[in-house]
C-alpha cells in the first residue's frame, strides 16, 4: 500500500479469535455461513483460486497481488484476478481501481463481486500495514453491502534459491462504533463440489525464490548418474497417464527418478489407514486425496515436472 495512505489511519485494534485458528472445530456447511454475524468465522477458499494466488503471487518478488471474487455476505472466495495493472514498488502495492469496477464491480452471471484482495509483503511483516488499513477502511465505507473485507497477506521466508511462501488470512471490518478493526481467521480449502479438503491457519509453501532464477532439475546434477543411460530430453517430453495413484505410486516415483516430465494422474480416492500397509502412504496423508500426496511426492523428486492431477474415475471423465 502507499504510505501516504497511512496518513489518513486511525490505530487498529486487533482481534483473534478465541480459538487458535489450527484449532479444530466442528465442520460446518459453508453454504450455511451466509450473513453469520461473526466478523472472525472462517474464510473459504476453492483450491483452484489457492493454486491461482500461489502461481502468481509466489512467482513475483513482494507487493504483487490481487482480487478475490466471491458473493457479497458469503465466506467463499470463489475467483481470483492477477492484478497485473497495479501500481507497485519495493514497497507498495496500490491495486487497479479501475480493474476493481470493471472485473468486479458490478458483478457477473454468478453472482460474484469484489470481496477483498490479496497481496505480497517485504520482508517479514506478517501484519496489515497503515496503508492496507487505510484503503481498506475506503472501501468498506465505499461498499456498505460487505460486512467484511477479506485481506490476505503473504511474505517469503528463509535464504538461498527456496523460500518459505507463508500467506495468513486477514480479514477486517467496522465494528459497531464505526472502528475499523482486523483479525486472522481459520482457512478452509474446498475442492468446486464445496467439499472440505483441508483447515490451517496459514498457507506455508516451499518455492524458488523469485528474484533468482533457479537451475531446473534437468541442469542441476539431478539425472547426472543416468545421464549415459537414458535420453533425458525424451523423458522430459514424455507423458504417462496413470489410472489409480496408490498402488503404483512407487512405480511413478520411479519413472519421476528416471527423468520423465509429464503425468497425468487419475484417481477418485483419498488415502485411508489401511492404505498404510499396502501402499506407498504414510499417516500424514490420511484423508488427502490419493492424486494430491503423489503429485507432491513426484515434484519433490522432479520439480520441473508438468502434473496434472485429476480426483476422478476414468469412468467421470467425458470427450470435453
Amino acid at each position: 500500500m502507499n504510505p501516504q495512505d497511512a496518513m489518513e489511519t486511525q490505530e487498529m485494534n486487533p482481534v483473534m479469535p478465541d480459538h487458535a485458528p489450527h484449532s479444530p472445530q466442528p465442520h460446518t456447511d459453508e453454504s450455511n455461513l451466509d450473513h453469520v454475524p461473526d466478523p472472525l468465522r472462517p474464510m473459504y477458499l476453492r483450491k483452484e483460486v489457492l493454486d491461482a494466488m500461489v502461481e502468481t503471487v509466489a512467482a513475483e518478488l513482494p507487493e504483487t497481488g490481487g482480487l478475490l471474487g466471491g458473493r457479497p455476505g458469503s465466506d467463499r472466495v470463489s475467483r481470483y484476478y492477477f492484478d497485473h495493472q497495479a501500481r507497485t514498488s519495493q514497497a507498495t502495492f496500490t491495486p487497479d481501481i479501475d480493474q476493481v469496477n470493471r472485473i468486479l464491480g458490478e458483478g457477473d452471471a454468478e453472482g460474484d463481486d469484489f470481496i477483498g484482495f490479496v497481496h505480497s509483503h517485504p520482508g517479514h511483516y506478517h501484519r496489515l500495514s497503515p496503508g492496507d488499513h487505510a484503503y481498506a477502511r475506503r472501501l468498506l465505507q465505499a461498499r456498505p453491502d460487505l460486512d467484511r473485507l477479506f485481506l490476505p497477506v503473504a511474505v517469503f521466508e528463509g535464504e538461498g534459491d527456496m523460500l518459505s511462501f507463508v500467506m495468513r488470512p486477514y480479514v477486517v471490518w467496522h465494528d459497531e462504533a464505526g472502528r475499523l478493526r482486523e483479525g486472522q481467521v481459520e482457512l478452509v480449502v474446498v475442492d468446486e463440489q464445496g467439499t472440505e479438503c483441508s483447515r490451517q491457519a496459514e498457507v506455508r509453501l516451499q518455492v524458488p525464490h523469485p528474484g533468482r532464477k533457479v537451475k531446473s532439475a534437468y541442469e542441476d546434477g539431478t539425472f547426472s548418474r543416468i545421464a549415459d543411460a537414458v535420453d533425458l530430453e525424451r523423458m522430459r517430453n514424455s507423458r504417462v497417464v496413470a489410472v489409480g495413484a496408490g498402488g503404483a505410486a512407487e512405480y511413478l516415483e520411479q519413472l519421476a527418478r528416471s527423468g520423465l516430465g509429464q503425468f497425468v494422474l487419475l484417481d477418485p480416492d483419498v488415502v485411508s489407514i489401511t492404505n498404510l500397509a499396502t501402499q506407498q502412504t504414510y499417516r500424514r496423508d490420511v484423508g488427502r486425496p490419493k492424486v494430491d500426496v503423489l503429485a507432491e511426492r513426484l515434484r519433490d523428486i522432479n520439480p520441473d515436472a508438468q502434473i496434472l492431477a485429476i480426483q476422478k474415475s476414468s469412468d467421470e471423465l467425458d470427450d470435453a
